[in-house]
């Protein structure tokens, strides 16, 4: 038994997000179709294409998100957001 709260799965959500904007990135990176849910946005302007990419991408970084979402505090590895705790203190 463990007296603290699970740790399990708290570095997956930033390696997925790195691996989808990995996967995006290479999408528009390859001449072809073959990653065609991903590219979409080949077909637009370069500098319109690649802005989405870069800002998602720098957000993950975790001094950029905390300043481009401040009220996520409680969203940190291990912590209960504020919708989570401001939902189950309504409910119960």
């Amino acid at each position: 038994m463990s007296s603290g709260p699970s740790r399990t799965g708290v570095g997956s959500l930033p390696g997925v997000l790195t691996l989808m904007a990995l996967l995006r990135a290479v999408a528009l990176a390859l001449p072809t179709m073959h990653l065609w849910g991903l590219n979409a946005a080949r077909f637009l302007p370069p500098w319109l294409r690649w802005t989405p990419l870069v800002i998602s991408v720098a957000t993950l970084h975790p001094a950029i998100g905390r300043l481009a979402f401040p009220d996520s505090n409680g969203c940190r590895a291990g912590g209960r957001s504020s919708f989570r705790s401001s939902r189950s203190r309504s409910g119960s």
